[in-house]
């Protein structure tokens, strides 16, 4: 019994080293590839690269003249203009009627307008102005000057009958007021009408010119 018991223990000691020895443990079968050159491999990678790349680049401009010449589009010029609210009214009048409209925003050094209305001595006096060019849509400009007085000017317009009409209302409300000039940077919003196709176009242009839009076609 003694002797079958040390062949029992003697087996499992085996199969613990057989289990901890990594040579006598089972691989995986290796695969064997075919052996390439570094040199040659790197050298056929780039050839690729390149002629594939070469191929994208002709295949798109090909594609992209095609249908540039099959692009027979045209866009109508509405002009250039200051104020945002002529790109609201196109807006409008393009979802209504099945057009759309880009717009070009460029900044141009134009001459602005402004009213000086004189300085004020107190905070009191400024609000009491204040609030009186609001009442009548004037947005007041305050420079508050280090002995607790103010400056006070309407917003600078772009617009100089705008200024001129501010001026008058004022004045005859008993305001003393000076027309300044400054140029400033303004943005200037170039409107397109577009893209339409030929037969839209004699419509829509009929439609601008009754909204009081100049019409001028251009080609992309």
């Amino acid at each position: 019994p003694n002797e079958t018991l040390f062949e029992d223990i003697k087996e499992i000691v085996d199969d613990k080293e057989v289990k901890n020895d990594v040579s006598l443990q089972e691989k995986e079968p290796v695969q064997i590839k075919e052996s390439i050159p570094e040199k040659n491999l790197e050298k056929k990678q780039i050839v690729v690269k390149t002629k594939v790349g070469k191929d994208d680049v002709i295949a798109e401009k090909e594609q992209t003249n095609k249908e540039v010449k099959a692009d027979d589009s045209i866009y109508i010029n509405v002009g250039s203009y200051l104020l945002k609210d002529n790109i609201t009214k196109l807006e409008r009048a393009g979802k209504k009627n099945g057009f759309d409209i880009k717009v070009n925003t460029l900044f141009r050094k134009i001459q602005n307008y402004a009213l000086f209305l004189g300085n004020l001595p107190n905070k009191e006096r400024m609000n009491i102005v204040s609030k009186d060019l609001n009442k009548r849509s004037i947005e007041p400009q305050l420079n508050k000057k280090k002995n607790g007085s103010y400056d006070v000017y309407t917003k600078l317009t772009p617009l100089k009958f705008l200024a001129e009409r501010q001026k008058r209302e004022l004045v005859a409300a008993g305001y003393k007021v000076k027309l300044i000039k400054k140029k400033e940077k303004t943005p200037l919003n170039h409107i397109f009408v577009g893209p339409l196709q030929k037969d839209q176009v004699e419509n829509v242009k009929a439609l601008l010119k009754k909204m009081g839009f100049p019409t001028t076609l251009v080609k992309p």
